[in-house]
């Protein structure tokens, strides 16, 4: 039986992380706000620094989902800007690779997120932003409890635009 494990890396597992996000935006590059061919220019540095910053959970915060003993997954979250929506984590960085679709990796990594966050009480809710074209996202983000509370257009530094659903969860 597949046994899916969530975690936290360290930094020295930063080309993990790495390879696991450029897979990211190759398999589904319209969903997030960075592109492909400017993420792989990055240096080790970079990588290292993210994990580090997450590492301490005090505004941001990165798991990661094993399948098998395999990266398969990622969900990150980090302190809403303005600071003045001081109440509020963004969700963001969510990817489950295509093998491990439809096995809970989703749902697991993002009730896992939401329990890590909930040991902040100054943290009420997680604002999630999905476009209004992946049903699947959206139908497993509410299955955790998100719902929607707005609709936008979303303009990307590349020109890009997508209608996107604002999401929302409270946190216990």
């Amino acid at each position: 039986m597949d046994e899916v494990e969530i975690i936290k890396l360290s930094p020295d597992r930063w080309e993990e992380y790495r390879d696991l996000r450029l897979r990211s935006l190759k398999e589904d590059p319209e969903a997030f706000g960075i592109l492909y061919e400017d993420a792989v220019k990055e240096d080790e540095i970079f990588w290292r620094k993210l994990l580090e910053i997450a590492e301490k959970e005090i505004d941001h915060w990165k798991f990661f989902a094993e399948l098998n003993g395999k990266l398969v997954g990622i969900v990150s979250a980090r302190i809403t800007i303005p600071a003045g929506d001081g109440d509020t984590v963004k969700v963001q960085e969510v990817f489950v690779a295509n093998e491990a679709r439809g096995k809970g990796v989703g749902k697991k990594l993002m009730n896992y997120l939401f329990k890590e966050i909930s040991k902040h009480p100054q943290f009420k809710k997680a604002k999630i932003k999905v476009f209004t074209s992946q049903k699947p996202a959206i139908g497993m983000y509410e299955s955790v409890g998100a719902k929607i509370v707005d609709k936008i257009e979303e303009s990307w530094p590349d020109g890009r635009t997508n209608e996107t659903y604002v999401m929302e969860k409270a946190l216990p």
